[in-house]
């Protein structure tokens, strides 16, 4: 059978997953943004919430879409494991480009998939193709704790079984249990700037670093997230349908004659339903 005609609709739940950055610089950002949220956890969902390319590129409108730096994006992946053309043709899709520290990318070297040296190598093969495309290079932490000290409690989260008994993806059973992870605890603005120093440039260092940071944070107007008030639906007379439906209950399960603590509680709760709008709800 010819691998053309092999069809199957489920084919995408074996697919390598890769992780990416969304940020909403406006309203229409913000509404596409909870849109995409919606479709990860149901019509995309398998395991965890996910996302089709396509599905980010028709509500694309209003967002900034970053490569993510960690070792599981698309970026990282494809700079370590194809050439540089193949690299600058996924680099197309994405409005700015991310890289994280070093030492983000450690169980790749504990792994000895890669050595630091090589890690280097394409870490700079990153931001060579991403200038080339004039695309922003933005150095980010991916920051799952503070302070260096805290590594050993995101160890537990590690070795912790997800739902359905799922593993995280540093977790491995092969490995030396006194092996380290990366590290991922914050970096100052100076640390990030230092461990830069590969690319043997300090102005570049500077730009990624602070420059491209503060280009990325004015792209982002102000925005209102959640609005202020409750916009629930319109049904005439619904206060006063919920009521007739309340007392009609009450009594079928205390009789005709209430009692008036019943009534008083009702004409609480019903109160409190009708001020803050839930009554539609009910």
């Amino acid at each position: 059978m010819q691998l053309q005609e092999v069809k199957n609709d489920n084919l995408y739940l074996r697919s390598f997953e890769s992780h990416l950055t969304l940020l909403a610089k406006n309203q229409e950002g913000i509404k596409n943004l909870f849109k995409l949220i919606s479709i990860s956890h149901t019509d995309e969902f398998y395991n965890n919430p996910k996302i089709f390319k396509k599905t980010i590129i028709k509500h694309r409108h209003g967002l900034l879409i970053g490569s993510s730096g960690c070792f599981t994006s698309e970026i990282f992946n494809c700079a370590f494991l194809y050439d540089q053309e193949t690299l600058l043709t996924k680099m197309q899709f994405y409005d700015y480009i991310e890289i994280n520290p070093v030492a983000s990318y450690l169980n790749l070297v504990y792994q000895k998939k890669i050595t630091i040296e090589n890690l280097k190598a394409v870490l700079k093969k990153i931001v060579f193709c991403a200038q080339k495309l004039n695309k922003i290079v933005v150095a980010t932490g991916n920051v799952k704790y503070i302070y260096p000290y805290q590594k050993k409690q995101h160890e537990v989260f590690i070795f912790a079984k997800r739902i359905q008994n799922k593993r995280h993806p540093l977790f491995s059973y092969d490995q030396d249990k006194n092996q380290s992870f990366p590290n991922f605890h914050f970096y100052t603005t100076k640390m990030m700037i230092n461990d830069l120093n590969y690319l043997e440039d300090k102005n570049l260092q500077e730009e990624i670093v602070i420059t491209n940071s503060n280009l990325i944070f004015n792209k982002i107007k102000k925005l209102q997230p959640l609005k202020k008030r409750l916009y629930i639906p319109f049904f005439k007379d619904v206060e006063l349908k919920l009521k007739e439906l309340c007392y009609q209950n009450a009594t079928k399960l205390y009789g005709a004659n209430l009692h008036p603590i019943i009534k008083n509680r009702l004409k609480i709760e019903l109160s409190a339903l009708n001020n803050s709008g839930y009554s539609v709800i009910y």
